[in-house]
């Protein structure tokens, strides 16, 4: 279940794509090593597009449920730990997804799903 508003969502894509635009003397992803940036911020901006029900594939999977605009609970739990699978280089997807991608795509949906010990947003709201 997803525990952020659609605005808290629409937010981080929209700072999402800043970002993938934003010059280098005012990136807000500290944990992205520079060179692969635009691989992290495209897992966020699938995930969370994938959230908001504007992007009809999974952002890892690739699956499509025609029946949901929105992704259900169940999904989302499976596209995390395929998402976790590819950062520590286990899984099917290792050569379809890097781990750059993939950890920003774990990033968004543990942030946007885990109430019991709350992850970090994945881009900072503040510079």
């Amino acid at each position: 279940m997803v525990i952020h508003s659609r605005a808290e969502l629409e937010a981080l894509r929209d700072d999402a794509q800043a970002e993938l635009e934003a010059t280098e003397e005012s990136f807000r992803l500290m944990w992205l090593d520079p060179r692969h940036r635009g691989e992290g911020l495209t897992g966020i901006l699938n995930a969370v597009r994938w959230l908001l029900g504007e992007r009809p594939l999974a952002p890892i999977s690739n699956e499509v449920d025609p029946a949901n605009p929105l992704p259900a609970p169940r999904s989302i739990g499976s596209e995390k730990i395929d998402a976790e699978d590819r950062v520590m280089g286990r899984g099917e997807y290792r050569q379809t997804w890097s781990e750059w991608y993939a950890g920003g795509v774990l990033r968004t949906l543990e942030w946007a799903t885990i109430t019991h010990n709350p992850r970090p947003r994945p881009i900072s709201e503040t510079m």
